[in-house]
Formats: C-alpha cells, sequence, structure tokens
C-alpha cells in the first residue's frame, strides 16, 4: 500500500500543488511588476509637478528679463526694476557692454556701495569667459538662457546670482541680477506652490545644506520626499509629497496584502491537499482492510463448514463405534454451527449498521442482566478455550434506556477479543458498576495489550491489530466496530486502558436512565 501512496502523493504534488506554486509565483512577481511600474509613473507624475514649479519660475523670471530686454533703452535711464514689484528682492543689475567694456550701468532699490559690488561683479565675468560666450552665442541664435551663478554674503545678507545676456540694437549686454533668494521664494513661487498642492499635497522648498525648510504649504508628516533642485536656485531644492500616507506605503500596505492573500489561499490549498491525501489514504486502508476483511470471512466460515462437514460426514457413516465419542463429536458440530452462526450475525448486523438500518429496541435495562445472560450463554465456550473468568457487579444498578440483545452482543464480542488477544494467563474479569449520573459494564483480560498509538484504530471498520499474518488471529475486525455503533446508539462512549503485554480493559459506559417532571423518560 506504501507504492500507491507515494505515486498518489507525486500526483497530487504535480498535477495540483505544483503547478498552484509556479502560478502563485507569477502571480506575485506579476503583482511586484505592477507596483514597480505604477510606482513609476507616480514618481514621474510628481516629477512633472515639480518640474512645472521649476518652469514657473524661470517662466516668472525670464518674463522680468524679456521685460527689461524690451524697454532697456528706459530701464539704462531709469530705476527700471522699480516697476517688477515680483522681483523687488533684486538690488541691482550690472551691465557692461561687450563693446564698450568700460560702460557700465546700476540700479538699485537702496543705495548700494558700488565700490564693494564692482570688483565683484567684474571678477565674475573675467573668470567665466567660457560661460558668457556660450550665454552670447545662444543670444546670438535668439535664445535666451539664464545661468544661476550660486550665492554669496554681502552686507550680512545672502544673494543669489543670475546671469544672462541682452541685446539691443545688435549690442549685448552682459547682466548679473543679484536679489534675495527667500524673498523670491515667498513673492513669486509660494502663490504657485499652493496653486498645485491644493489639499492633496504638501509642496516645499528647503535648503539643501541644512535642510531648513524656506515655505512649505502644509506641516510636512511624511518624510518620503520627492525632491529637485530649484533651477535658478541651486543651494535650494524644491519636494513634494502626498498628504497623509504615502503612494509607497500605499503600495507597500497592498503588496502586503496581495502577499498575505496569496499565503492564506497557499495555506488553504496545502490544507486541502492533506485532507485529500488523508482521506485516500484512509480509503486505501479501507480498501486494504476490506479485502484482509474477505479473506478472513472466507478463512472463518470455511473452517467451521469443514469441521461440519467432516465430522457430520464421519458420523453419517457410522465409523464412529462408542457413544462417548459421538457426544464429542455432537459437541464440536454445536459448537462450530454455533461459531459460524455469530460469524454470519455478525456480518448481517454490520451490513445493517453500514447502510444506517440497524434498528434498536430500547427499553428499560439492567446492565447486571446482560452480564448474565452472557455467562449464562458464554461460560461453555470459555471453559471449553481453557479461561477462567470471574463475575464483579455492583449491586442496585441504576437501569438504562437500552436494548438487552444489542448490549448482550456487545460485550460477547468483547469476550471474543479477550479469548483471541490473550496468551499464557487465560483469565478474563466481567464487571459493571457506576460513576454518578453513568453506569458501565466491561471486560478486561490480561494478554497482549494494546500499543496506545493504536488504540483510535481498533475501532474502525475491518482493522485488526496482527498486521504481518491476519491468519494468526482469527477474527473478521468487526467486533469493536459494532460495539462502537451500539455504544453511540445509547449515547454512551467506550473507554479503554491497555498496558501492552500485561491486558486491556474495556468499558462501556451509559447514562442512567431519569423519569422527567413532563413524565417524559430519557437517559441522563
Amino acid at each position: 500500500m506504501v507504492r500507491p501512496l507515494r505515486k498518489i502523493l507525486f500526483l497530487l504534488i504535480g498535477a495540483v500543488l505544483l503547478p498552484f506554486i509556479i502560478f502563485m509565483v507569477l502571480k506575485a512577481n506579476t503583482l511586484n511588476e505592477d507596483e514597480k511600474l505604477l510606482d513609476d509613473i507616480y514618481e514621474r507624475q510628481l516629477s512633472a509637478i515639480l518640474f512645472s514649479i521649476n518652469q514657473y519660475s524661470d517662466d516668472h523670471v525670464s518674463n522680468i528679463v524679456r521685460s527689461i530686454e524690451e524697454n532697456l533703452h528706459e530701464f539704462l535711464t531709469n530705476d527700471g526694476l522699480q516697476n517688477y514689484q515680483s522681483i523687488q528682492t533684486a538690488y541691482f543689475i550690472h551691465l557692461r557692454n561687450t563693446e564698450k567694456p568700460q560702460e557700465q550701468y546700476w540700479h538699485s532699490f537702496s543705495e548700494i556701495h558700488k565700490t564693494r559690488w564692482n570688483p565683484l561683479l567684474d571678477s565674475i565675468f573675467d573668470k567665466n569667459p567660457t560661460l558668457i560666450n556660450r550665454l552670447i552665442s545662444y543670444k546670438k541664435n535668439s535664445f535666451s538662457k539664464l545661468e544661476p551663478l550660486g550665492n554669496i554674503v554681502l552686507d550680512q545678507r545672502e544673494h543669489s546670482l543670475l546671469v544672462f545676456i541682452l541685446e539691443e540694437n545688435g549690442n549685448y549686454w552682459q547682466c548679473i541680477m543679484a536679489f534675495q533668494p527667500v524673498l523670491l521664494i515667498e513673492s513669486a513661487l509660494a502663490p504657485k506652490m499652493q496653486e498645485v498642492a491644493r489639499e492633496d499635497f504638501v509642496v516645499l522648498v528647503r535648503k539643501k545644506s541644512n535642510q531648513d525648510i524656506i515655505f512649505t504649504t502644509e506641516d510636512v508628516t511624511n518624510d518620503e520626499l520627492n525632491a529637485k533642485p530649484l533651477w535658478l536656485l541651486p543651494d535650494y531644492e524644491i519636494a513634494i509629497s502626498p498628504i497623509g500616507n504615502s503612494i509607497k506605503d500605499t503600495i507597500k500596505r497592498r503588496e502586503n496584502t496581495n502577499l498575505i492573500s496569496l499565503l492564506f489561499v497557499c495555506v488553504v490549498m496545502t490544507l486541502g491537499f492533506y485532507f485529500v491525501y488523508i482521506n485516500v489514504r484512509k480509503e486505501m486502508t479501507l480498501a486494504q482492510n476490506k479485502a484482509d476483511f474477505v479473506s478472513n470471512v472466507s478463512h472463518e466460515i470455511k473452517t467451521p463448514l469443514s469441521l461440519i462437514s467432516m465430522f457430520a460426514e464421519t458420523l453419517l457413516l457410522g465409523r464412529v463405534t462408542t457413544e462417548e465419542k459421538k457426544r464429542d463429536y455432537y459437541s464440536i458440530i454445536q459448537q462450530e454451527t454455533a461459531r459460524l452462526s455469530r460469524i454470519v450475525g455478525r456480518i448481517l448486523d454490520f451490513s445493517q449498521v453500514d447502510a444506517n438500518k440497524k434498528a434498536y429496541n430500547l427499553v428499560l435495562t439492567n446492565l447486571n442482566n446482560v452480564i448474565e445472560r452472557v455467562t449464562e450463554t458464554y461460560s461453555f465456550h470459555l471453559q471449553n478455550k481453557g479461561f477462567e473468568y470471574e463475575v464483579r457487579t455492583c449491586k442496585k444498578l441504576p437501569q438504562i434506556n437500552g436494548d438487552e440483545e444489542a448490549l448482550v452482543e456487545a460485550l460477547i464480542n468483547l469476550l471474543d477479543n479477550a479469548i483471541k488477544y490473550s496468551t499464557d494467563t487465560k483469565k478474563v474479569v466481567l464487571f459493571s458498576g457506576q460513576d454518578g449520573d453513568t453506569v458501565h459494564i466491561g471486560v478486561t483480560d490480561f494478554g497482549i495489550g494494546i500499543d496506545p498509538k493504536k488504540k483510535r484504530q481498533i475501532f474502525e471498520k475491518f482493522y485488526r491489530i496482527s498486521e504481518n499474518d491476519v491468519h494468526d488471529t482469527k477474527g473478521v475486525g468487526l467486533g469493536l466496530s459494532l460495539v462502537q455503533n451500539i455504544v453511540d446508539a445509547h449515547k454512551g462512549e467506550v473507554s479503554v486502558e491497555s498496558t501492552p503485554g500485561e491486558g486491556s480493559t474495556f468499558k462501556l459506559i451509559f447514562p442512567v436512565f431519569k423519569k422527567m417532571t413532563d413524565g417524559q423518560d430519557t437517559n441522563s
């Protein structure tokens, strides 16, 4: 039976479990890929929002520069920066004509010490000839570009420098604009950031060096920020995060939920696979037991029939001359007939039980009467087998609601097993007793005992302890199964106490019959 079970196990693994595991792995990979794609799309969307803010800041300053360029003459002759409120943080614009390097112009809202700024700005132009030439080349090709030059600290204030090229009537002007970045962020970028953020995002600007927040649309509750540098302010960065849980948290929760669901399905499938395997093994064991049952029944029936036929033929042919010998032969025929009758009766009882057609006639019954009937009808068989028996009954035993014939059959089955599995000590004890609201009868033998691991199996249909050679011990494996069914029908239970090599005690426990107050009778 081991090989068929292995085949079935491998078949189940190959046909059911393995494909399912492969499917779960592929599904998990697909989910991971989908979540990664979703994460990438969301990251690109956040980056697009930051790009739009950067683009807005660039466009804002570019529009101012374009306006200055379109009105350059007026700007050069007047303090033109007064017209640009959004760039009110600028202190001045320093212009140097590439054709006339000595010609310089200054514009400022407040009095600036030119003696301090002029050398600094000239040094910037002198130290960045490649940058200036590239910007002029862009301008000649009708492309205006703003180039940040970093930050400086003068007059105890931080200034961000922006270099660009202006053109008027073929003349090119190298220009530098200095402004306070914090005021530019608050005056120009803050409204745009509020517009973008609404109630969905937190948008903020912070300084890279120390992570100080310059402006934020909401209090930051999430550490996972998508950040990009500000184009015009390289020392600052703009960051964005969804309000509440981040998309990564959401994806992580979804991934965990999916993995837990897949794991749950795997566990359910594994349990289902296990139960299928257990049931198949049980059915195969039952099939093997049925095959053994057929073999045992054939052997059990054939033996008494052969003896009956042989002794009957001997008597019929007149080969027995003495009366004593005839009585012995008649006794053997009678014993084997009774034995055959018990076998057939047991099989018939089992067929009725198996088909749920067994009916029990429940009436008031005293278990001591059951023991008395069994000893009267079975004492000869016990003595013939060389067994000594002892009866220990409890006087004044309460009655139960039971079928006496079925209970006699159950006790005889227990005695049969005691005889079969006894060795040198040929003794059995029949007993009855009471424990509170229950009464019991049982049989104690001093035979081979029962392995504790097999206590539950012995009540299964067709099961027999003698596994190596089913013919060593007579029986068909139905006795204890019938006993269990009879006890269950009486709302009782079977108790087994056994020590291998020392013997076993089987106790049938039943509820005491009690009379209900409304006149109905019942077991307690």
